[in-house]
């Protein structure tokens, strides 16, 4: 339900309701789980949110100004002090993420976002890549989710030794010609020992994307953007609500006061 609907189901102008959510004050607290062995899902948001989120339920977040491991460090002190412990670790963040993960959690497997891998490889090759070496990269992804570590790394290995003097070509500068595919190549052997950790420990059921934040972001972000021209101080407050609640739709649990 959004302001409009609001307004029309009370009788009220949508100012009126605006007025009433300027006084609203959410004392809600984020749910802690009643098992505290979990699999944790990382992600920042587009509104500046790192978000914990386990299990479908948001145990916290925190306004940050950029992916920083402090911040990282910061959120997790919090979950550590709440007593929760992990079994896993899925995350979508930088190089920096993951060695201060394996270094502070050395036993706590990491999984790569599977999703995330898949795009950042699209943006070097695009939808359509124009050498035949591309097309067969973006035919081994595609059939991503179909492997395991092993026998995805030997098809990566193959295609990477098939094309090896392909993407070493210089141009008359001395630089790469194929320097896209040369980036696609890169990311996928750096990430490479975190993609499949659900596959190596299937019993831990350890989620292989973030996608348990980003579909809820992505929902988040229409409830917000349906609301044009709020201003900085209703944003944030409609944000914290909504994060709080672990809740999509706008306002149901706020009681009206006109």
């Amino acid at each position: 339900m959004d302001i409009e609907q609001i307004a029309i189901k009370y009788k009220k102008s949508e100012s009126a309701v605006w007025r009433n959510f300027d006084k609203f004050e959410d004392k809600t607290r984020l749910k802690e789980l009643l098992f505290k062995d979990i699999n944790l899902v990382i992600d920042t948001t587009y509104f500046g949110r790192m978000i914990f989120r386990a299990h479908g339920v948001n145990l916290h977040y925190q306004q940050v100004g950029s992916e920083t491991i402090a911040w990282l460090c910061k959120g997790l002190d919090v979950l550590d002090n709440l007593g929760y412990s992990y079994k896993s670790v899925t995350i979508d963040g930088r190089t920096g993420f993951i060695n201060y993960l394996k270094m502070r959690y050395a036993n706590t497997p990491l999984q790569y976002c599977q999703f995330h891998q898949k795009q950042t490889v699209k943006r070097y090759i695009t939808n359509n890549p124009q050498t035949l070496c591309g097309v067969e990269l973006k035919a081994l992804m595609k059939d991503l989710l179909e492997h395991d570590y092993d026998s995805f790394n030997k098809k990566f290995e193959a295609l990477k030794n098939k094309w090896n003097v392909f993407l070493k070509e210089r141009n008359e500068s001395g630089e790469y010609k194929h320097r896209r595919l040369r980036g696609a190549f890169h990311s996928l052997k750096k990430n490479m020992s975190h993609l499949f950790a659900y596959k190596a420990y299937e019993s831990l059921k350890i989620p292989n994307t973030t996608n348990s934040c980003d579909g809820y972001f992505t929902h988040f972000k229409k409830r917000i953007n349906r609301h044009c021209g709020l201003t900085k101080n209703r944003k944030i407050k409609l944000i914290e609500f909504i994060i709080k609640n672990s809740y999509l739709g706008t306002f149901l649990h706020i009681r009206p006061n006109f």
